[in-house]
């Protein structure tokens, strides 16, 4: 009995994927309803996303031959059952819940096409999975962590270039002097680099050429004096990815020119990369300078892969990270750079992390040194703060925000603490002639009132104009107010913030109090000014 397959097109890789179903397992009729819905379902899917609803498939597929499913079952709700089996394993909740909306959606367009009783009666139920607060997965990288894993890529870096200076001495009649290679291993690599230039590049193919002795001279030793190789992708790959806080998938597929000169300064340049999901690719401008600077470290690796980049198929010779196996050069397979993490790891005794762990650290740490969300926004490359925070899950991070809300609650008790005068001074330098009224919306009768922020539109507000030090108050509202007004107009929500809460005050003092103000009184305020505490106005 024949398979039944599907057939897709990998544009990064630019071949056809064939999808395949034994129908031996469920029988011709559910395999065929199976495939159909896959192809229906998936068919404008990119290929990763594809290939991990075809794992789903497989899990599901499994799922239905352990219960028996077949053409003559009845009143079987698989969806249902197939989530209870899921919530049985030991993945992920998040792993579970992507399974299963995939397999709900299969099976729902299976049901609303399908003749077959056997698909009828599908509950279709909803079932959360509901995403674990802390993912099992995650290694806390720390800031000595982060600066540890530098510490190791710069030296790997380091030998990497050494060692491929060889080559350029070697091309130039230069025998350099190097404790771990002969002068025999000077001339056989120098036979190696007028190889490849013919096309040589195998044992078999050297043997075959006449050239047995050298294909037995220790090959491994020489390659990485003379091309890129996995080992020496893995350091500089870890660099940059620290760097730019790039997605990992990403960057291992980034683009040979991805480099491009900066118009607004000649010593940076822009790093432009494409993200799988991202509506628009991903932009970062990069210092020039340094060593191991982002830039220098592509340009090590198009130096590298120069020599065999025309082995690479079409697919691949434009992809900054390639490497040559026999006489093909291919992009770097995700498990074969994860194998090798783990080798560098246990080399320089570094604490256990993934990729994906390098970012979320680097993200942790921009917001340790910034306290800004939206500086971790910026540098990720979300469009949402709300993506930004399950990045910022660390103990740290997380003690940081109790600590600013404390502190926040904490100056309004200064407020409410000061309520008990007959004339109540807001920290925005209005008084209040009936603070306990519960005039504003948000306060209550009988209670100090906290909304600080309406006072400029409270009728109960009383702006005394003649005394320095409620003037110099707001003096330092207004020059904080314009110092937000600057800032959000970098972010269009920060902005759309801004116009609705802080426009309002700012207007009334500017138009509506500064003016009537006296000079006298005003210089007295800015005497004073520098001697008023900062407002504790959330931004």
């Amino acid at each position: 009995m024949p398979n039944i397959e599907k057939v897709f097109y990998d544009e990064n890789r630019r071949v056809q994927v064939v999808y395949q179903l034994r129908t031996e397992t469920l029988g011709a009729v559910i395999a065929e309803e199976i495939m159909e819905a896959f192809s229906d379902v998936t068919g404008h899917y990119n290929c990763r996303s594809r290939d991990q609803a075809w794992r789903s498939v497989k899990k599901f597929v499994k799922y239905l031959c352990i219960i028996g499913f077949s053409t003559s079952s009845r009143e079987v709700d698989v969806v249902s059952g197939f989530a209870e089996y899921l919530n049985k394993s030991d993945r992920l909740k998040k792993t579970n819940g992507t399974h299963y909306n995939i397999i709900k959606r299969i099976v729902s367009r299976i049901a609303d096409e399908s003749s077959q009783p056997a698909w009828s009666n599908q509950g279709l139920i909803f079932k959360s999975f509901t995403r674990e607060a802390e993912c099992s997965r995650d290694n806390a990288v720390s800031a000595e962590d982060l600066k540890n894993i530098s510490a190791a890529c710069k030296k790997a870096i380091s030998d990497i270039k050494r060692t491929f200076s060889i080559r350029k001495r070697l091309m130039s009649d230069t025998l350099p002097e190097q404790e771990q290679y002969s002068q025999q291993d000077f001339k056989n690599l120098k036979k190696l680099i007028e190889l490849e230039e013919l096309g040589i590049w195998t044992q078999r193919q050297m043997a075959s050429n006449g050239h047995a002795t050298l294909g037995c001279s220790g090959l491994r030793k020489l390659i990485i004096c003379k091309e890129l190789t996995l080992p020496s992708v893995l350091p500089i790959y870890l660099m940059i990815m620290i760097q730019t806080a790039a997605n990992p998938l990403s960057l291992m597929e980034i683009n040979l020119d991805c480099l491009s000169n900066n118009p607004l300064d000649p010593n940076s340049a822009i790093l432009l990369w494409e993200k799988n999901r991202a509506s628009s690719p991903q932009r970062l401008s990069l210092l020039r300078a340094g060593n191991y600077s982002v830039p220098n470290l592509i340009q090590l690796v198009i130096e590298m892969t120069a020599p065999f980049r025309h082995l690479a198929s079409a697919a691949d010779k434009n992809l900054l990270f390639i490497t040559r196996k026999g006489s093909k050069a291919t992009r770097i397979s995700v498990q074969s750079l994860h194998n090798y993490l783990k080798i560098f790891r246990d080399e320089h005794a570094l604490t256990n992390f993934t990729f994906a762990d390098i970012r979320r650290a680097v993200a942790e740490l921009v917001y340790e040194r910034t306290r800004s969300v939206q500086e971790v926004t910026s540098i990720l490359q979300h469009r949402k703060k709300v993506t930004t925070h399950s990045y910022l899950r660390s103990n740290a991070v997380t003690q940081y925000k109790y600590e600013r809300l404390a502190e926040f609650q904490g100056r309004m008790l200064e407020v409410v603490s000061r309520s008990k005068s007959a004339d109540f001074q807001t920290v925005l330098g209005f008084s209040c002639s009936e603070p306990l009224a519960g005039a504003v919306a948000g306060s209550r009768k009988g209670e100090p009132c906290l909304e600080f922020l309406s006072c400029a539109t409270c009728k109960n507000a009383i702006v005394p104009i003649d005394d320095p030090l409620a003037i110099a108050r707001i003096v330092r509202a207004q020059e904080h107010l314009e110092t937000l007004e600057s800032e959000s107009m970098l972010d269009h929500e920060s902005r759309e913030r801004f116009e609705k809460i802080y426009r309002p005050i700012l207007n009334i003092i500017k138009n509506e109090i500064m003016y009537r103000v006296s000079t006298s009184t005003l210089n007295a305020a800015l005497a004073v000014k520098s001697t008023i505490a900062e407002l504790p106005v959330m931004t």
